[in-house]
Parts: structure tokens; C-alpha cells; sequence
């Protein structure tokens, strides 16, 4: 998953340093993490639930887009 942040938001959850450098609060920065969400679904094809993994930590690493 990609997902576009602020600066401003990155920094509120608590990440101080992004590429070794500091957290440009007026900033974008790039969120990247692995996930898979599986629906599981019943002999009629309709869903019967959702099982989300996470294949590497959310908000784990991030990257100072241009």
C-alpha cells in the first residue's frame, strides 16, 4: 500500500528522521507497507468476513517525495 502524507502528520506519529534526515513539517512524504486483506466467502459467493495481514509494519517507512 502507497499512501501520500504530510510532513505535519508524519511527524505526529512520531517519526523524527526520514532518510536521514529531519521531518520537513511542510513537506510530502510517501508511506509504503505490505498488506493483504482476504475475503472469505460462502458456497453462494458472498462474503462472510475480511482477514487483514500485515507484511510489514504500518507507517514503517517512509519517503520525501519532490
Amino acid at each position: 500500500m502507497r499512501q501520500c502524507m504530510s510532513g505535519a502528520i508524519v511527524a505526529a506519529s512520531g517519526v523524527d528522521e526520514v532518510e536521514g534526515e529531519p521531518v520537513d513539517v511542510d513537506g510530502d512524504y510517501l508511506a509504503e507497507w505490505q498488506i493483504l486483506t482476504v475475503w472469505p466467502a460462502d458456497t453462494d459467493g458472498r462474503l462472510i468476513g475480511e482477514d487483514i495481514y500485515f507484511g510489514s509494519p504500518p507507517l514503517a517507512r517512509f519517503t520525501r517525495m519532490p
